[in-house]
């Protein structure tokens, strides 16, 4: 899994005979039973540390073209993109949620702030 770590894809092109699935009566039975016969996994790193793992599968044996490998790597960094997206605008709706409910409680709490000695409230 070296490439793994300099975040290069791995494709197998048949998992039945790929030498560390095929020497392992449980990962055959696994990808026998998840009917998975080719195999590409695109590493996403992050600082140098591995955030996570796109992972696309066929049923039938196959030799990935560049153009799938690419593609595949162009969908794993995108996806990683919206689920950072995604973090960050919850993050910032909390933040937004605490803000309004110390401005509220600051309002009410403090005589300046407060709408009590204003006509007509």
């Amino acid at each position: 899994m070296n490439a793994f770590r300099k975040g290069l894809p791995v494709a197998t092109e048949d998992a039945l005979n790929d030498p560390w699935i095929k020497d392992d009566p449980e990962k055959v039975a696994f990808y026998t039973s998840s009917n998975v016969r080719t195999i590409l996994s695109a590493p996403l790193l992050k600082k140098g540390k591995l955030v996570a793992i796109f992972y696309v599968s066929s049923s039938q044996p196959r030799v990935w073209p560049a153009e799938d490998i690419a593609l595949v790597r162009d969908v794993a960094d995108r996806t990683w993109m919206a689920v950072e997206k995604a973090r960050t605008e919850q993050k910032l709706r909390e933040a937004q949620e605490r803000l309004r409910l110390t401005a509220g409680t600051s309002r009410s709490s403090h005589p300046l702030l407060s709408n009590r000695d204003e006509p007509n409230s």
